[in-house]
């Protein structure tokens, strides 16, 4: 589970790493009470930070949107074990699709 910051409206937001055969992982994450149609994306986080890498292999796969009710579902397969590479979690709401005014709006750690 992730913890929306106080002052978002995000709330219900989850993901789940499951082991995949060939040694694969599959990565879904949820979120309910984004903004209808926004561009948000996925940081994987090491230590402290807040903000990170891009989850995916690129910022363009780690980039997803929400739907016109605020509704969002972000699915990957990944080569490794995210939670190898990670300690957590950060997701991030990009206005007019700009990472240079994104917006923290949840966080979680990956256990």
């Amino acid at each position: 589970m992730l913890n929306p910051v106080p002052g978002t409206t995000v709330h219900d937001v989850w993901i789940i790493i499951t082991p995949l055969q060939g040694g694969e992982y599959g990565v879904v994450l949820s979120a309910q009470g984004l903004q209808p149609g926004g561009i948000y994306l996925l940081d994987g986080t090491t230590g402290g930070a807040q903000i990170g890498t891009p989850f995916a292999s690129t910022l363009a796969a780690s980039e997803f949107s929400a739907d016109s009710q605020g509704n969002a579902i972000f699915s990957y397969i990944s080569a490794t074990n995210p939670r190898t590479a990670y300690s957590g979690v950060s997701l991030l709401y990009l206005p007019n699709d700009q990472i240079t005014a994104s917006v923290l709006v949840a966080t979680g750690t990956l256990s």
